[in-house]
């Protein structure tokens, strides 16, 4: 697909070079770096800083417990297809069931030629699951991977506004330095009506790069702050493997993890009942996921 590539400093247009990429307005270079003996254009601009205003309206309307029950509608929903760990093993990618199943769904009713960002591609994974489902216009990038076409900062993307129809940003949110910026960034470059399908952690242990870890409640004030409705959130991996592989550092123990994890929630609905352990998943999920839309007002 043709990117609309501008400066992420001014969005300015930017003309090719023997050597990378110009900025037509600022003059700024874009280099190519070498990752994993793959040569990316490198659109991050680290040396270069720049000063944002957030604007937040108060008071803020919370999500409330009671609003948790209005979700769940891609996690009830029959969905016809891979699992996550068939996903996992045949992709390299960490889509949860939901996010397929609304990929799905707009697939079905967009077609496979809607203009899709895959924001932190890492490997690949989730392109190579993209374009195996019937995707075929889809730009992946990373802040530092051989997978990507582009390096970039999600706090300053290198694109024109508008210019995706849908963006997939799959276990990256507790990755973003400010989540609130993150996110009116890629507002912007959605076009109106366009889908966000993302997810980030909740109740994991610090890893890597991960600065926020978010609630429910967090999620739903990143989506009010940035022009997104939000359409579904629901819960990832549960608290005993998300807590558990990650103190053991193992991966082996997963299933077994997975299976207590089932025990437990089966427990849970025999004891408290459906309603009360629906809401419990999220209090205690391992990552979450969420659906919006970008308004179109």
């Amino acid at each position: 697909m043709k990117t609309s590539l501008v400066c992420p400093l001014d969005f300015a247009e930017l003309t090719t070079t023997e050597n990378g990429l110009t900025c037509q307005k600022c003059g700024q270079k874009y280099g190519y770096e070498t990752v994993d003996g793959k040569q990316v254009i490198d659109l991050r601009a680290t040396d270069v800083s720049t000063v944002y205003q957030v604007k937040f309206k108060l008071p803020q309307q919370l999500l409330a417990f009671k609003d948790i029950h209005s979700f769940g509608r891609a996690t009830n929903s029959p969905f016809e297809g891979l699992s996550r760990g068939e996903v996992l093993k045949k992709f390299g990618t960490k889509l949860h069931k939901e996010s397929m199943f609304y990929l799905q769904e707009l697939l079905s009713s967009k077609g496979g030629g809607i203009r899709i960002l895959d924001l932190g591609c890492g490997n690949g994974g989730t392109k190579r699951y993209l374009q195996g489902t019937g995707f075929t216009e889809i730009v992946s990038v990373d802040y530092w991977s051989s997978g990507a076409e582009y390096l970039i900062d999600a706090h300053r993307l290198p694109f024109a506004d508008a210019s995706f129809d849908l963006i997939v940003t799959t276990a990256t949110l507790e990755h973003f330095a400010n989540p609130f910026v993150a996110f009116k960034e890629m507002s912007r470059v959605l076009s109106p009506g366009g889908s966000l399908i993302a997810t980030g952690s909740f109740w994991e242990s610090w890893h890597g790069q991960s600065c926020f870890h978010f609630t429910p409640g967090g999620m739903y004030q990143l989506c009010e702050s940035s022009q997104f409705e939000l359409k579904d959130m629901w819960p990832g991996w549960g608290f005993i493997p998300s807590t558990l592989s990650h103190a053991t550092g193992t991966r082996k123990l997963k299933p077994l993890f997975f299976i207590w994890q089932n025990i437990f929630n089966a427990f849970l609905r025999l004891a408290k009942g459906r309603k009360y352990a629906f809401l419990h998943s999220y209090r205690t999920a391992g990552s979450l996921g969420i659906y919006a839309i970008k308004s179109v007002n």
